[in-house]
């Protein structure tokens, strides 16, 4: 899981500069159980709001958390994080990761989602539902000459 190598690297390095460092890190970073609670139900039980200081006080460590960790990020797959993990999570650690990886994360996921909505086929138009990035529900819809027995609808996991 990309979020638990992510996770035990900012803990890492937070260890490494002090144990106030670690506290709020620890503190800020849900839990591996929240986490993969959020990705089986996609119930959100991180409270983004609940560190007022979480600016100022990732500014105290920023640039030493930076020289720490970029080096052993590049070895994290962000395309495995679930989009509400990196904006709800990562993105208020801004420099943690580089803007650009994510803006470039973000562009794939529109592109993605762009290229299901838009697909022709049998002259008629497959639709794609992304129901909470869990499921994907293909509706087949054929022009009426078509015989109704091949319009169908069919479910994809992932």
């Amino acid at each position: 899981m990309e979020y638990e190598l992510l996770y035990y690297i900012i803990l890492w390095a937070a260890n490494k500069i002090s144990e106030e460092a670690l506290l709020f890190y620890n503190s800020y970073l849900p839990s591996l159980e929240i986490i993969e609670k959020f990705i089986t139900t996609n119930v959100k039980e991180w409270d983004i709001n609940f560190l007022s200081n979480t600016e100022e006080s990732h500014a105290k460590y920023r640039s030493t958390m930076l020289l720490m960790t970029s080096s052993l990020l590049n070895y994290v797959d962000l395309e495995q994080i679930h989009p509400s993990i990196i904006s709800d999570i990562i993105e208020p650690l801004d420099g943690i990761v580089d803007s650009n990886i994510l803006l470039n994360k973000y562009r794939k996921k529109a592109l993605l989602a762009e290229k299901y909505s838009n697909i022709m086929y049998f002259s008629g138009m497959v639709e794609h539902v992304v129901l909470k990035c869990a499921l994907i529900i293909t509706v087949l819809i054929l022009p009426s000459r078509v015989p109704h027995h091949m319009n169908g609808l069919e479910l994809h996991y992932q």
